[in-house]
């Protein structure tokens, strides 16, 4: 039996790791914007 605490912990690592991934797409996503524009962003930029 593995007690709550533990759980904890894990889910929370797990949640940052999802935060780390993310900010580096972005981080990534804005580099390259930087650049020349993402097509993500053109694609958006047209539809609103």
């Amino acid at each position: 039996m593995v007690g709550p605490g533990i759980w904890q912990e894990t889910l929370k690592n797990v949640k940052n790791e999802k935060c780390t991934l993310t900010w580096n797409k972005a981080r990534k996503l804005k580099n390259v914007k930087n650049e020349k524009g993402t097509l993500e962003e053109m694609e958006y930029g047209e539809k609103h």
